[in-house]
């Protein structure tokens, strides 16, 4: 499978006002994806061609997803517009930039990676889902991805059924 980030970004990264309860964690960003400019790009260890190239492309996403950043960073993803033979440097400023506005107190941690319907039923997670999902949540179950929510209301309302991995494992990947 093809990912351009390996690992997520480092909290220290990505937000910012530290772990104290009640402060807005955003993050970091100096640029919206909107307001980024080939000159960035070209910062970031880009040619004239490859940026004016990848400028556009992501300027028609944006256009495209109307600046909603999951589905924008999906989409990016999904197009492999970010090569592992390009500066990392590249790959986060065109991360952050999509998230930059994204508010990790209200909506959890920004997404980074997007399994496949095969790779979801293949994680730790899919695998419990696909074993115990079909008998816990009956005729709404239907994969990983889409009963996701589900699946995490359930374990959450019912402790006592779910096993306790499974409740850890919804609750970590949630945050």
């Amino acid at each position: 499978s093809y990912s351009v980030l390996t690992s997520p970004p480092p909290p220290s990264h990505t937000e910012r006002g530290g772990d104290s309860v009640g402060k807005k964690k955003k993050m970091v960003g100096n640029k919206s994806i909107n307001e980024l400019t080939m000159e960035d790009l070209i910062e970031a260890g880009l040619n004239l061609e490859e940026a004016k190239t990848l400028f556009k492309a992501v300027s028609d996403i944006v256009g495209l997803c109307g600046g909603h950043p999951p589905e924008v960073w999906r989409e990016v993803v999904a197009r492999r517009l970010l090569r592992p033979d390009q500066p990392y440097s590249l790959h986060q400023l065109i991360y952050y930039s999509i998230y930059s506005a994204w508010d990790s107190t209200l909506r959890g941690p920004p997404l980074y990676w997007f399994p496949s319907p095969y790779e979801s039923r293949h994680t730790n997670l899919g695998r419990i889902m696909e074993t115990h999902g079909p008998r816990l949540l009956g005729k709404p179950y239907k994969d990983p991805i889409s009963s996701f929510s589900l699946f995490q209301k359930f374990s959450a309302h019912n402790p006592e059924v779910s096993a306790p991995n499974t409740c850890f494992i919804i609750t970590w990947a949630n945050g």
